[in-house]
């Protein structure tokens, strides 16, 4: 989750978009989802995109598409692991590469690492640096 980083930079999270995926939310008519439970304790508004609307929540697909051709089908190719905490230990090197190493050619980052723009845009806003 993002929390710890916005606090870390003073940012206020009001309010996460996902899609309808049962790692969100819960399909019960009275049901509440552990994910669900902890964004209200954390007074942030759960949004979700509309069903079979991929486009709606694009950046995420397209992180998703990069996360398997550049992380997953090579990992797999190169390791055996034997518990889900090697691999989580080597996704969480991935996603610092991803964020602090490796340019983005998209059309809003342009070259620059996800990092870069997250400090540009505290920058346009007026957020003062971490101390």
């Amino acid at each position: 989750m993002v929390l710890p980083v916005y606090g870390i930079f003073g940012i206020p999270l009001d309010r996460i978009l996902t899609d309808n995926g049962k790692e969100y939310t819960t399909h019960w008519e009275n049901g509440k989802h552990d994910y669900e439970i902890f964004l209200a304790s954390c007074g942030i508004t759960h949004t979700r995109i509309k069903p079979r609307c991929p486009k709606s929540n694009g950046m995420v697909e397209r992180f998703n598409r990069t996360l398997l051709e550049e992380f997953y089908q090579i990992v797999m190719l190169k390791r055996v692991y034997s518990t889900l905490d090697e691999l989580q230990h080597d996704l969480d090197k991935f996603i610092y590469y991803y964020n602090f190493k490796r340019t983005n050619q998209g059309y809003r980052l342009k070259g620059k690492i996800p990092y870069q723009k997250f400090l540009d845009g505290m920058r346009k806003f007026s957020l003062p640096e971490p101390g």
